[in-house]
């Protein structure tokens, strides 16, 4: 079963909207342990903003279909807000 893992850093060089002087840092990683359709993901970020995100969907080559729960500014009891989100995708 392979497992791809991805990480980077975010670090602002002023402060306005949606930038910080506090760097942030990302790592997430996707496996596909029951079959190649399923994908599972989770991914975490650290820092100016600290969020938490699991993910899966459904890859069947020319279409992708994917759905995320998160939590922001904490994690559990102690996270600020909760979202949402699902893709979808067509491949030509």
């Amino acid at each position: 079963m392979p497992v791809l893992v991805s990480a980077d850093i975010k670090q602002g060089f002023g402060t306005g909207y949606g930038i910080s002087l506090v760097p942030e840092v990302h790592v997430g990683m996707e496996t596909r342990p029951l079959t190649e359709l399923v994908p599972f993901r989770l991914g975490v970020s650290l820092g100016a903003r600290t969020m938490v995100s699991l993910g899966t969907g459904v890859d069947l080559g020319f279409f992708k279909l994917d759905t995320a729960l998160g939590m922001m500014n904490g994690v559990f009891g102690g996270s600020k807000g909760i979202y949402a989100a699902v893709t979808s995708q067509l491949e030509f």
